[in-house]
């Protein structure tokens, strides 16, 4: 849907791209502390990315 981002008038540009950059915190069960550390750690790690494979040496 962000593709289409250059076609639409600016108040509506500018709410999709607020909304592509908006970072919502994981869902968690306020009643169980340890399903709560897990999600936030499952979060976490979807935020940042898998690591990049080292280049070979050209």
């Amino acid at each position: 849907m962000s593709e289409d981002v250059d076609l639409l008038p600016e108040p509506e540009k500018a709410r999709v791209t607020a909304r592509d950059r908006k970072v919502r915190g994981p869902r968690v069960v306020v009643d169980n502390p340890g399903l709560r550390k897990v999600q936030m750690q499952l979060a976490e790690r979807r935020r940042a990315g898998k690591p990049k494979a080292p280049q070979p040496p050209s």
